[in-house]
């Protein structure tokens, strides 16, 4: 994909104006000119549509929201005649409005960076067509000084869009983490580029706007997103799908958080669904059996070679430690093992370990160690 350098916005110019001149220069780049081939040609486009969302040259969802909107809108308006029937109950314009308005305006919204002010057109499309449905007026909302919240309220206490979005983020996110390591969204939850930032503030990420919906649910979690923070929860489902539920109702009161020592173990698996396959008996992030004292037995272990240094769960597994582990914990353990296991220190009478055997899961305590170092503070 071809990009163009950001430019600076000229003083006094709006942010749909910078985004349809940099649309321009993008379209005069030498690199976007028409290609000619045999019997045709080859043209670069600054928008396409993949699965039924907007991919733009400049990764920004202005393009996306756009269109999600205008679709939205088409089939407010191809219904007119359904929200203007007065034999139709109220409450079932309400789940036709949930049905096929809301989910066209959020299709693909669980890939969405959305800044402020994409987020408040979506909401003025939700206000704008509760109030349709409802047949309130503008001069009704200004004689009355009727709030969105009162509007919202009268509308069955539809949540806002935010809430919308951060319910369908977090559950995919939940389904994420509780799927087997080498599922590849998965991986990539933990991914990081070991590459500097360059200077400059970077466009707002995905990244970002997860964990602030994750800070709605979990104000625990900080502002990293650190796994750590908030991992343990999303792998009790029946706990997970409970607490996603107080962003459609957020009237209720959370369910009260399940112990940390109460994650899936080793011998039990998540229930499968029947549109997805059946996951392997062992989870991808369940938690190592933790004793006061780690012995490095290799007949014990709960861990893959191969998933070290690759992924969380092997890297605790190998150091013993559970799913919510800080990097303090991390650094401990991994100087408790480094101090039986070192090739200068060791005692097969201790470990019940050849040299070789402690020489090899010593070089996998230290990459478990670097990768979750790495990861945590993330």
């Amino acid at each position: 994909m071809v990009s163009i350098r950001r430019s600076k916005q000229v003083k006094g110019e709006s942010h749909e104006n910078k985004c349809k001149r940099e649309e321009s220069l993008y379209i005069a780049l030498t690199e976007t000119k028409q290609i000619d081939v045999a019997n045709g040609n080859v043209t670069f486009c600054p928008h396409f549509k993949y699965l039924g969302s907007w991919i733009s040259f400049s990764l920004r969802d202005d393009h996306d929201v756009a269109k999600r909107i205008a679709s939205a809108n088409a089939s407010m308006g191809a219904m007119s005649a359904f929200w203007d029937d007065n034999h139709v109950d109220v409450y079932s314009k309400y789940l036709i409005f949930r049905a096929i308005p809301c989910n066209l305006l959020l299709w693909g919204c669980e890939s969405w960076a959305l800044r402020q002010t994409l987020l408040d057109a979506l909401e003025v499309f939700l206000h704008r067509s509760v109030r349709r449905i409802l047949q309130i007026k503008m001069r009704h909302v200004i004689e009355h000084r009727i709030k969105n919240e009162q509007v919202r309220e009268m509308f069955f206490n539809i949540p806002t869009i935010r809430n919308q979005i951060a319910f369908r983020q977090l559950t995919y996110i939940g389904k994420i983490v509780r799927r087997e390591s080498t599922h590849i969204p998965t991986r990539l939850l933990t991914a990081w580029c070991d590459h500097p930032r360059k200077v400059g503030r970077p466009l707002l990420t995905n990244k970002q706007c997860i964990v602030r919906n994750l800070q709605i649910v979990i104000p625990e979690v900080d502002d990293d997103g650190t796994l750590a923070s908030w991992g343990f929860h999303a792998l009790d489902t029946s706990f997970w799908n409970k607490l996603l539920r107080t962003l459609k109702h957020p009237g209720n009161d959370p369910p009260e958080s399940p112990p940390k020592t109460s994650f899936p173990q080793t011998n039990s698996s998540p229930p499968a669904s029947p549109r997805e396959p059946t996951p392997p008996a062992t989870p991808p992030y369940h938690t190592p059996p933790r004793s006061q004292s780690p012995s490095p037995h290799r007949g014990s272990e709960n861990f893959d070679e191969s998933g070290i240094g690759y992924n969380i769960y092997d890297s605790l597994g190998v150091l013993g430690l559970e799913m919510n582990a800080t990097v303090r914990e991390v650094k401990i353990r991994y100087r408790t093992l480094a101090r039986r296991l070192h090739p200068d220190k060791h005692d097969p009478n201790v470990t019940g370990l050849t040299s070789e055997e402690a020489v090899e899961l010593f070089k996998l305590v230290n990459n478990a160690q670097q990768f979750l170092c790495t990861t945590l503070c993330n």
